[in-house]
Protein backbone atom coordinates (compact mmCIF):
# COMPACT_ATOMS: atom_id res chain seq x y z
CA UNK A 1 0.00 0.00 0.00
CA UNK A 2 2.69 2.10 0.82
CA UNK A 3 4.61 1.78 -2.16
CA UNK A 4 1.46 2.19 -4.23
CA UNK A 5 1.59 5.88 -2.81
CA UNK A 6 4.94 6.63 -3.30
CA UNK A 7 3.82 5.75 -6.87
CA UNK A 8 1.21 7.94 -7.27
CA UNK A 9 2.53 10.86 -5.84
CA UNK A 10 5.65 10.66 -8.81
CA UNK A 11 3.47 10.57 -10.98
CA UNK A 12 1.09 13.47 -9.87
CA UNK A 13 4.71 15.37 -9.41
CA UNK A 14 6.07 14.61 -13.17
CA UNK A 15 2.29 15.74 -14.24
CA UNK A 16 3.25 19.15 -11.90
CA UNK A 17 6.56 19.22 -14.22
CA UNK A 18 5.04 18.37 -17.52
CA UNK A 19 2.39 21.41 -16.42
CA UNK A 20 5.56 24.27 -16.37
CA UNK A 21 5.22 23.91 -12.08
CA UNK A 22 8.57 24.49 -10.20
CA UNK A 23 10.23 22.22 -7.82
CA UNK A 24 7.45 19.55 -8.46
CA UNK A 25 4.63 21.98 -7.07
CA UNK A 26 1.62 21.65 -9.50
CA UNK A 27 0.20 25.70 -9.89
CA UNK A 28 -3.08 27.04 -9.16
CA UNK A 29 -5.91 28.30 -11.82
CA UNK A 30 -3.89 31.74 -10.97
CA UNK A 31 -0.50 30.80 -12.00
CA UNK A 32 1.97 31.83 -9.54
CA UNK A 33 -0.22 34.02 -7.16
CA UNK A 34 -2.10 36.52 -7.30
CA UNK A 35 -0.90 40.52 -6.41
CA UNK A 36 -1.74 42.49 -3.69
CA UNK A 37 -5.25 43.53 -2.93
CA UNK A 38 -6.72 40.90 -5.07
CA UNK A 39 -7.99 37.40 -4.51
CA UNK A 40 -8.04 33.97 -7.40
CA UNK A 41 -11.24 33.22 -8.32
CA UNK A 42 -11.00 29.89 -8.75
CA UNK A 43 -14.07 28.99 -11.07
CA UNK A 44 -12.58 31.85 -13.72
CA UNK A 45 -8.82 31.10 -13.16
CA UNK A 46 -7.76 35.09 -12.66
CA UNK A 47 -7.02 37.67 -10.10
CA UNK A 48 -9.63 39.46 -9.12
CA UNK A 49 -10.62 42.30 -6.42
CA UNK A 50 -12.63 40.85 -3.13
CA UNK A 51 -15.89 41.31 -3.15
CA UNK A 52 -16.99 42.96 0.63
CA UNK A 53 -19.41 40.98 2.37
CA UNK A 54 -21.96 44.21 2.07
CA UNK A 55 -23.00 46.60 -0.67
CA UNK A 56 -20.69 48.02 -3.03
CA UNK A 57 -19.77 51.80 -2.37
CA UNK A 58 -20.48 52.44 -5.74
CA UNK A 59 -23.98 51.48 -6.87
CA UNK A 60 -26.99 52.93 -8.42
CA UNK A 61 -26.08 52.93 -12.04
CA UNK A 62 -28.40 51.31 -14.70
CA UNK A 63 -31.34 50.79 -11.48
CA UNK A 64 -34.11 48.28 -11.64
CA UNK A 65 -36.57 48.08 -9.07
CA UNK A 66 -39.40 45.50 -8.34
CA UNK A 67 -41.85 44.72 -6.08
CA UNK A 68 -42.35 41.27 -4.37
CA UNK A 69 -45.84 40.52 -2.85
CA UNK A 70 -44.87 41.12 0.65
CA UNK A 71 -43.93 44.69 -0.29
CA UNK A 72 -40.28 44.28 -0.44
CA UNK A 73 -38.06 46.18 -2.86
CA UNK A 74 -36.04 44.40 -4.78
CA UNK A 75 -33.32 45.85 -7.19
CA UNK A 76 -30.79 45.14 -9.63
CA UNK A 77 -27.78 47.65 -10.68
CA UNK A 78 -24.46 47.97 -12.30
CA UNK A 79 -21.29 48.76 -10.09
CA UNK A 80 -18.15 50.20 -11.12
CA UNK A 81 -16.05 49.27 -8.48
CA UNK A 82 -16.05 46.13 -9.93
CA UNK A 83 -18.15 45.72 -13.46
CA UNK A 84 -20.47 43.33 -11.62
CA UNK A 85 -24.19 42.98 -11.73
CA UNK A 86 -25.47 43.49 -8.16
CA UNK A 87 -29.05 42.65 -7.28
CA UNK A 88 -30.31 43.16 -3.41
CA UNK A 89 -33.50 44.25 -1.39
CA UNK A 90 -34.09 46.65 1.11
CA UNK A 91 -34.77 45.22 4.70
CA UNK A 92 -37.85 47.06 6.79
CA UNK A 93 -35.58 49.22 8.39
CA UNK A 94 -34.27 50.42 5.37
CA UNK A 95 -30.49 49.07 4.86
CA UNK A 96 -29.52 46.92 1.79
CA UNK A 97 -28.43 43.39 1.72
CA UNK A 98 -26.36 42.33 -2.02
CA UNK A 99 -25.34 39.81 -3.77
CA UNK A 100 -22.74 40.25 -6.73
CA UNK A 101 -24.49 37.88 -9.21
CA UNK A 102 -21.68 38.21 -12.11
CA UNK A 103 -18.81 39.74 -13.17
CA UNK A 104 -15.74 38.22 -11.84
CA UNK A 105 -13.01 38.99 -14.15
CA UNK A 106 -15.45 40.80 -16.96
CA UNK A 107 -17.04 43.84 -16.98
CA UNK A 108 -21.10 42.46 -16.74
CA UNK A 109 -24.74 44.16 -15.80
CA UNK A 110 -25.08 47.38 -17.67
CA UNK A 111 -28.57 48.05 -18.41
CA UNK A 112 -30.09 46.05 -15.66
CA UNK A 113 -33.73 45.23 -15.99
CA UNK A 114 -35.48 43.19 -13.35
CA UNK A 115 -38.52 41.48 -12.48
CA UNK A 116 -39.98 39.27 -10.40
CA UNK A 117 -42.25 36.25 -11.07
CA UNK A 118 -45.26 34.62 -8.78
CA UNK A 119 -42.96 32.77 -6.46
CA UNK A 120 -40.96 36.32 -5.70
CA UNK A 121 -38.23 35.01 -7.34
CA UNK A 122 -35.69 37.80 -9.29
CA UNK A 123 -35.21 37.59 -12.53
CA UNK A 124 -32.64 39.86 -14.62
CA UNK A 125 -31.71 40.65 -18.23
CA UNK A 126 -28.54 42.59 -18.74
CA UNK A 127 -25.83 43.54 -20.98
CA UNK A 128 -22.26 41.88 -20.64
CA UNK A 129 -19.92 44.83 -22.12
CA UNK A 130 -16.83 42.26 -22.16
CA UNK A 131 -18.18 40.06 -24.89
CA UNK A 132 -21.00 41.97 -26.11
CA UNK A 133 -23.65 39.71 -25.31
CA UNK A 134 -27.41 39.70 -23.70
CA UNK A 135 -27.49 37.64 -20.66
CA UNK A 136 -30.10 36.50 -18.13
CA UNK A 137 -29.79 35.47 -14.59
CA UNK A 138 -32.69 34.41 -12.46
CA UNK A 139 -32.54 33.15 -8.71
CA UNK A 140 -33.49 29.36 -7.94
CA UNK A 141 -33.40 27.51 -4.94
CA UNK A 142 -30.08 26.33 -5.63
CA UNK A 143 -28.86 29.77 -6.38
CA UNK A 144 -28.42 32.08 -9.66
CA UNK A 145 -28.20 30.91 -12.51
CA UNK A 146 -26.77 32.88 -15.27
CA UNK A 147 -27.10 32.07 -18.98
CA UNK A 148 -26.31 34.02 -22.39
CA UNK A 149 -29.17 34.70 -24.72
CA UNK A 150 -28.55 32.63 -28.12
CA UNK A 151 -27.92 35.49 -30.81
CA UNK A 152 -28.54 35.53 -34.41
CA UNK A 153 -26.60 36.56 -37.52
CA UNK A 154 -22.69 36.92 -37.08
CA UNK A 155 -21.34 35.43 -34.02
CA UNK A 156 -19.35 38.43 -33.69
CA UNK A 157 -22.80 40.79 -33.60
CA UNK A 158 -22.54 43.20 -30.20
CA UNK A 159 -26.00 42.88 -29.03
CA UNK A 160 -27.72 43.41 -25.36
CA UNK A 161 -27.81 46.93 -24.72
CA UNK A 162 -30.87 49.07 -23.93
CA UNK A 163 -32.61 45.23 -22.91
CA UNK A 164 -36.12 45.54 -21.14
CA UNK A 165 -37.29 42.34 -19.22
CA UNK A 166 -40.40 41.56 -18.68
CA UNK A 167 -42.25 38.25 -17.66
CA UNK A 168 -45.38 36.60 -18.92
CA UNK A 169 -48.02 34.65 -16.97
CA UNK A 170 -45.83 31.63 -17.01
CA UNK A 171 -42.96 33.67 -15.43
CA UNK A 172 -41.65 33.19 -18.59
CA UNK A 173 -38.58 36.21 -19.96
CA UNK A 174 -39.65 37.98 -23.00
CA UNK A 175 -36.61 40.83 -23.46
CA UNK A 176 -36.36 43.55 -26.19
CA UNK A 177 -32.71 44.40 -26.72
CA UNK A 178 -30.60 45.93 -29.52
CA UNK A 179 -28.10 44.06 -32.29
CA UNK A 180 -25.69 47.53 -32.80
CA UNK A 181 -23.82 45.58 -35.46
CA UNK A 182 -27.38 44.51 -37.57
CA UNK A 183 -28.98 47.62 -36.79
CA UNK A 184 -32.08 46.47 -35.63
CA UNK A 185 -34.91 45.79 -32.13
CA UNK A 186 -34.93 41.87 -31.25
CA UNK A 187 -36.69 40.46 -28.73
CA UNK A 188 -36.11 37.07 -26.66
CA UNK A 189 -38.16 34.52 -25.47
CA UNK A 190 -37.18 31.76 -23.33
CA UNK A 191 -39.88 28.78 -23.60
CA UNK A 192 -40.66 25.98 -20.78
CA UNK A 193 -38.22 23.91 -22.06
CA UNK A 194 -35.49 26.12 -21.23
CA UNK A 195 -34.65 27.04 -25.05
CA UNK A 196 -34.37 30.33 -26.74
CA UNK A 197 -36.17 31.65 -29.59
CA UNK A 198 -34.98 35.34 -30.85
CA UNK A 199 -37.34 37.57 -33.35
CA UNK A 200 -36.63 40.39 -35.13
CA UNK A 201 -38.79 43.30 -34.85
CA UNK A 202 -37.97 46.02 -36.96
CA UNK A 203 -34.88 46.70 -38.84
CA UNK A 204 -32.85 49.43 -39.99
CA UNK A 205 -33.14 50.60 -43.58
CA UNK A 206 -29.58 52.16 -43.70
CA UNK A 207 -27.41 49.33 -42.53
CA UNK A 208 -25.43 49.68 -39.16
CA UNK A 209 -26.25 51.73 -36.01
CA UNK A 210 -25.12 55.26 -36.43
CA UNK A 211 -22.06 56.56 -34.00
CA UNK A 212 -21.69 53.98 -30.86
CA UNK A 213 -23.57 53.40 -28.35
CA UNK A 214 -20.92 52.87 -25.09
CA UNK A 215 -21.42 54.85 -22.00
CA UNK A 216 -24.84 55.76 -20.23
CA UNK A 217 -27.03 56.26 -23.48
CA UNK A 218 -30.10 55.50 -21.41
CA UNK A 219 -33.15 53.53 -21.34
CA UNK A 220 -34.00 53.38 -25.36
CA UNK A 221 -36.70 50.77 -25.30
CA UNK A 222 -39.18 49.80 -22.81
CA UNK A 223 -41.52 46.90 -22.71
CA UNK A 224 -44.52 45.48 -21.16
CA UNK A 225 -47.06 42.79 -21.85
CA UNK A 226 -50.95 42.49 -22.54
CA UNK A 227 -53.03 40.53 -21.09
CA UNK A 228 -52.59 37.92 -23.99
CA UNK A 229 -48.65 37.80 -22.96
CA UNK A 230 -48.25 39.75 -26.63
CA UNK A 231 -45.34 41.83 -26.43
CA UNK A 232 -45.63 46.06 -26.88
CA UNK A 233 -42.42 47.62 -27.24
CA UNK A 234 -41.64 51.31 -26.98
CA UNK A 235 -38.00 52.64 -28.31
CA UNK A 236 -36.40 55.44 -29.95
CA UNK A 237 -35.74 54.74 -33.84
CA UNK A 238 -32.45 56.55 -34.00
CA UNK A 239 -32.53 56.26 -37.75
CA UNK A 240 -35.33 58.24 -38.40
CA UNK A 241 -35.26 60.32 -35.04
CA UNK A 242 -38.74 59.11 -33.91
CA UNK A 243 -40.37 57.48 -30.77
CA UNK A 244 -42.38 54.17 -32.00
CA UNK A 245 -44.08 51.75 -30.43
CA UNK A 246 -44.49 47.85 -31.66
CA UNK A 247 -47.41 45.80 -31.19
CA UNK A 248 -46.99 42.11 -31.25
CA UNK A 249 -50.22 40.91 -33.38
CA UNK A 250 -50.71 37.32 -34.33
CA UNK A 251 -48.98 36.94 -37.28
CA UNK A 252 -46.98 40.48 -37.45
CA UNK A 253 -45.29 42.87 -35.84
CA UNK A 254 -47.56 46.65 -35.81
CA UNK A 255 -45.21 49.67 -35.61
CA UNK A 256 -47.39 53.18 -34.69
CA UNK A 257 -44.92 56.20 -34.50
CA UNK A 258 -45.38 58.63 -31.68
CA UNK A 259 -43.35 61.05 -32.16
CA UNK A 260 -41.92 61.55 -36.13
CA UNK A 261 -38.77 63.63 -37.48
CA UNK A 262 -37.89 65.26 -33.92
CA UNK A 263 -34.05 64.39 -32.63
CA UNK A 264 -35.46 62.87 -28.97
CA UNK A 265 -33.36 61.73 -26.23
CA UNK A 266 -32.85 58.75 -25.14
CA UNK A 267 -35.11 58.08 -22.81
CA UNK A 268 -38.42 56.20 -22.69
CA UNK A 269 -40.68 54.42 -20.29
CA UNK A 270 -44.07 52.40 -21.10
CA UNK A 271 -46.41 51.38 -18.59
CA UNK A 272 -49.84 49.68 -18.63
CA UNK A 273 -52.52 51.70 -17.11
CA UNK A 274 -55.16 49.57 -14.80
CA UNK A 275 -57.03 48.75 -17.85
CA UNK A 276 -54.62 47.67 -19.47
CA UNK A 277 -54.00 50.36 -22.22
CA UNK A 278 -50.16 51.26 -22.64
CA UNK A 279 -49.02 55.07 -21.80
CA UNK A 280 -45.53 56.57 -22.53
CA UNK A 281 -43.35 59.12 -21.01
CA UNK A 282 -40.54 59.95 -22.64
CA UNK A 283 -37.69 63.13 -23.39
CA UNK A 284 -38.28 65.64 -26.39
CA UNK A 285 -34.45 66.78 -26.19
CA UNK A 286 -35.53 69.27 -29.24
CA UNK A 287 -37.61 71.18 -26.98
CA UNK A 288 -35.94 70.04 -23.83
CA UNK A 289 -39.36 68.91 -22.29
CA UNK A 290 -41.12 65.80 -20.96
CA UNK A 291 -43.72 64.44 -22.96
CA UNK A 292 -46.91 61.98 -21.83
CA UNK A 293 -48.70 59.80 -24.42
CA UNK A 294 -51.38 57.92 -23.96
CA UNK A 295 -54.11 55.52 -25.50
CA UNK A 296 -57.67 57.13 -25.38
CA UNK A 297 -60.20 54.94 -26.85
CA UNK A 298 -58.06 53.64 -29.47
CA UNK A 299 -56.88 56.90 -30.04
CA UNK A 300 -53.46 58.17 -29.31
CA UNK A 301 -53.41 61.35 -27.72
CA UNK A 302 -49.95 63.72 -26.39
CA UNK A 303 -49.30 66.17 -23.77
CA UNK A 304 -45.83 68.22 -22.49
CA UNK A 305 -46.02 67.40 -18.62
CA UNK A 306 -43.34 70.02 -17.96
CA UNK A 307 -41.52 72.42 -20.32
CA UNK A 308 -39.09 73.69 -18.37
CA UNK A 309 -39.81 77.25 -18.37
CA UNK A 310 -39.19 79.59 -15.28
CA UNK A 311 -40.17 82.94 -15.14
CA UNK A 312 -37.90 84.83 -12.57
CA UNK A 313 -38.83 87.81 -10.43
CA UNK A 314 -38.17 90.67 -12.98
CA UNK A 315 -40.57 88.70 -15.84
CA UNK A 316 -37.77 86.93 -18.14
CA UNK A 317 -38.56 83.73 -18.93
CA UNK A 318 -35.74 81.03 -18.37
CA UNK A 319 -35.77 77.50 -20.40
CA UNK A 320 -33.89 74.53 -18.96
CA UNK A 321 -34.32 70.93 -20.07
CA UNK A 322 -35.94 68.46 -18.18
CA UNK A 323 -37.44 65.09 -18.25
CA UNK A 324 -34.38 62.63 -18.88
CA UNK A 325 -33.80 59.40 -17.06
CA UNK A 326 -38.13 59.46 -16.93
CA UNK A 327 -40.01 56.49 -15.29
CA UNK A 328 -43.24 56.04 -15.39
CA UNK A 329 -45.90 53.63 -13.07
CA UNK A 330 -50.22 53.71 -12.44
CA UNK A 331 -50.25 53.89 -8.64
CA UNK A 332 -53.50 51.95 -7.36
CA UNK A 333 -55.72 55.29 -7.84
CA UNK A 334 -55.17 54.60 -11.95
CA UNK A 335 -53.09 58.25 -11.79
CA UNK A 336 -49.75 58.09 -13.79
CA UNK A 337 -46.27 59.20 -11.80
CA UNK A 338 -43.16 60.34 -13.73
CA UNK A 339 -39.89 60.85 -12.16
CA UNK A 340 -37.63 62.29 -14.35
CA UNK A 341 -34.66 64.70 -13.76
CA UNK A 342 -34.59 68.39 -14.09
CA UNK A 343 -31.29 68.98 -16.12
CA UNK A 344 -30.40 72.23 -15.00
CA UNK A 345 -31.06 71.67 -11.51
CA UNK A 346 -29.81 68.15 -11.25
CA UNK A 347 -32.85 67.85 -9.08
CA UNK A 348 -35.27 64.42 -8.75
CA UNK A 349 -38.69 65.63 -9.82
CA UNK A 350 -41.99 64.05 -9.70
CA UNK A 351 -45.41 64.84 -11.25
CA UNK A 352 -48.84 63.12 -11.09
CA UNK A 353 -51.54 62.60 -13.28
CA UNK A 354 -54.77 64.64 -12.40
CA UNK A 355 -58.15 62.77 -12.04
CA UNK A 356 -59.75 64.88 -14.63
CA UNK A 357 -56.80 64.97 -16.96
CA UNK A 358 -53.28 66.94 -17.06
CA UNK A 359 -50.58 66.82 -14.79
CA UNK A 360 -49.39 68.52 -11.08
CA UNK A 361 -46.80 70.65 -11.15
CA UNK A 362 -43.36 69.20 -10.39
CA UNK A 363 -42.41 68.68 -7.14
CA UNK A 364 -38.87 68.32 -6.10
CA UNK A 365 -38.35 64.89 -4.31
CA UNK A 366 -34.22 65.20 -3.58
CA UNK A 367 -31.79 68.13 -4.15
CA UNK A 368 -29.06 66.64 -2.36
CA UNK A 369 -26.12 66.59 -4.42
CA UNK A 370 -26.71 65.44 -8.63
CA UNK A 371 -29.91 63.42 -8.08
CA UNK A 372 -32.24 61.86 -10.70
CA UNK A 373 -30.35 59.44 -12.82
CA UNK A 374 -31.75 55.94 -13.30
CA UNK A 375 -34.93 56.43 -11.89
CA UNK A 376 -37.07 53.49 -11.70
CA UNK A 377 -40.96 52.89 -10.61
CA UNK A 378 -42.80 49.26 -9.66
CA UNK A 379 -45.91 49.07 -8.30
CA UNK A 380 -46.01 46.83 -5.49
CA UNK A 381 -49.16 45.70 -2.60
CA UNK A 382 -47.97 49.03 -0.21
CA UNK A 383 -47.46 51.19 -3.31
CA UNK A 384 -44.79 52.23 -5.86
CA UNK A 385 -41.93 51.57 -5.18
CA UNK A 386 -38.96 53.84 -6.59
CA UNK A 387 -35.14 54.13 -6.56
CA UNK A 388 -32.90 56.87 -8.31
CA UNK A 389 -28.73 57.62 -8.22
CA UNK A 390 -27.16 60.30 -6.97
CA UNK A 391 -24.09 61.21 -8.27
CA UNK A 392 -21.09 62.42 -5.13
CA UNK A 393 -17.36 62.78 -5.47
CA UNK A 394 -15.23 60.39 -2.67
CA UNK A 395 -12.26 60.97 -0.48
CA UNK A 396 -10.43 60.42 -3.83
CA UNK A 397 -11.70 63.13 -5.72
CA UNK A 398 -13.59 60.32 -7.92
CA UNK A 399 -17.44 60.25 -9.01
CA UNK A 400 -19.14 57.83 -7.00
CA UNK A 401 -23.10 56.51 -7.57
CA UNK A 402 -25.29 56.19 -4.62
CA UNK A 403 -28.56 54.64 -4.47
CA UNK A 404 -31.49 56.37 -3.30
CA UNK A 405 -34.80 54.86 -2.48
CA UNK A 406 -38.60 55.48 -1.45
CA UNK A 407 -42.40 54.64 -1.97
CA UNK A 408 -44.71 57.13 -3.17
CA UNK A 409 -48.34 56.10 -1.51
CA UNK A 410 -50.93 58.00 -3.31
CA UNK A 411 -48.96 60.57 -4.54
CA UNK A 412 -47.24 61.24 -1.46
CA UNK A 413 -43.70 60.98 -1.14
CA UNK A 414 -42.91 58.81 1.78
CA UNK A 415 -38.85 58.12 2.43
CA UNK A 416 -38.14 54.57 3.47
CA UNK A 417 -34.47 55.79 3.77
CA UNK A 418 -31.39 55.96 1.62
CA UNK A 419 -27.78 54.90 1.55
Amino acid sequence: MQQRLWILLAVLGAVAVISGCQSGVMMGPCGDGCPEGTVCDFETGKCVQPRPPDCPKDLGRYLSVASDSTGRTIFSSYTTDYGDLVVGSIRSDSTMNCEYVDGLGSDVGLYTSLAVDQLDRPRVAYFDRSNGRLKYAEKTAGGWEVVTVPRTGSGDNVVGRSCSLALDSDGLPHIAFLDETAGTLNVARKASDGRWAVEVVAGADNGDWPGTLGGEVGRMISTVLDTKDREWIAYRDIHSKSIKVAGRQPDEWSIIEVEADTDLGSWVSAALDLDGNMALAYHDRDEGVLKYAWNQDGSLQKTVVDTGEETAENGAVRKRPVGQHCALAFGCDELPRILYLDGATLELKLVVGKPDGGFTEPEVLSSEGAVGFFNTLAPGPDGLHAASCRYERNQEGDIQATMVHFRLDAGISTWRGRR
